[in-house]
């Protein structure tokens, strides 16, 4: 399906729902959460039961947490760049930077796929959440730029380019994302929704867990270790855009259309198939510098989300590592 033609389709479905917030206006866009935790008093419980490997002998360190900090979510971003919010009908706190050759059709694209998120998530968070404690659903901020953007993060500059998330901001980078759409738009839901599923991490309190634990396991000098726990968040992540896509499609039939084909299916299956350490690495691969997790792991994991409706198969970090 062409992207004009689902741009229209899911268009019609956005268009019967309450999907919209109210807008921020704010230069440091992490205020938005900052101000979002101080108004609900947000606290949190995690509960870290975690084994892994070290030298060949299994080692955990539980430990319960409670009024912990996110520190993901705590972090000031300005974007150094300049850029302008996105005027469009789908969902708010959409910015895109200036100057950068991003078409409309592009814009109204990631807008329209990140208000089916944030529609699927304010849905299912609680399911996935599942009393484990961490923080109410809020829906990220996205930023669209062009092969590089120049951040000021925790009062470091940083250059990063491609896909990817932190803060309570997805930043999607259309030159990456011209070259998984060559085929079908369907590589775009796949890695926006995995994305996403960072976010919804955060909220949970997974992305602060593993950081943690990495800096203990570094601190031992366990580099694998800390990769390995690296993975099962990617791999968790690629779930979580199962589950999407999985909505997607069911969306469509409720609605007698159609979003996500069967054929769509296998194009994210060989998009996840060509991202996997593996492939990308090819004859320097090896487990000590996997740090995303293989093709067939990545491939597994979204078709684990894809199938699993009741997210069963969430808890990733209670799964031995040749359960992956």
């Amino acid at each position: 399906m062409n992207l004009s033609k689902k741009i229209i389709i899911a268009l019609s479905l956005l268009c019967t729902s309450a999907l919209f917030t109210g807008c921020i206006s704010s230069s440091v866009m992490s205020d938005y959460y900052n101000e979002s935790k101080r108004a609900k008093g947000y606290s949190n419980q995690t509960e870290d039961g975690y084994d892994t490997e070290k030298s060949e002998e299994e080692y955990q360190e539980s430990t319960s947490q409670t009024g912990n900090e996110y520190s993901y979510i705590k972090y000031d971003i300005d974007i150094l760049d300049d850029y302008d919010e996105y005027d469009n009908d789908y969902i708010d706190d959409v910015y895109y930077i200036v100057g950068q050759d991003i078409t409309q059709s592009e814009m109204d694209y990631y807008s329209m796929i990140m208000a089916l998120l944030d529609r699927y998530w304010s849905e299912d968070y609680d399911n996935a959440r599942d009393n484990t404690g961490g923080y109410d659903y809020f829906k990220p901020i996205l930023v669209v730029y062009k092969d590089e953007i120049n951040l000021l993060l925790e009062g470091e500059e940083a250059v990063r380019s491609g896909c990817f998330y932190t803060s309570g901001i997805l930043f999607v980078d259309s030159a990456q994302m011209e070259e998984v759409s060559m085929d079908s738009v369907a590589p775009i839901d796949y890695v926006m929704a995995h994305e996403y599923g960072h976010h919804i991490q955060n909220l949970l309190g997974d992305m602060d867990m593993v950081s943690k634990r990495q800096y203990k396991m570094i601190a031992k000098r366990d580099n694998v270790g800390a990769n390995r726990l690296n993975i099962r968040l990617e791999l968790q992540a690629d779930y979580y855009a199962g589950r999407f896509c999985d909505y997607l499609e069911d969306l469509g039939d409720a609605n007698d259309t159609e979003i996500l084909s069967v054929d769509n299916i296998v194009e994210i299956i060989a998009a996840a198939d060509s991202i996997g350490d593996d492939v990308i690495m090819g004859s320097y691969y090896s487990a000590e510098l996997s740090d995303h997790g293989t093709a067939d792991q990545r491939k597994r994991w979204f078709m684990n989300g894809y199938k699993d409706d009741d997210f069963k198969k969430r808890n990733i970090f209670d799964l031995n590592d040749e359960q992956l």
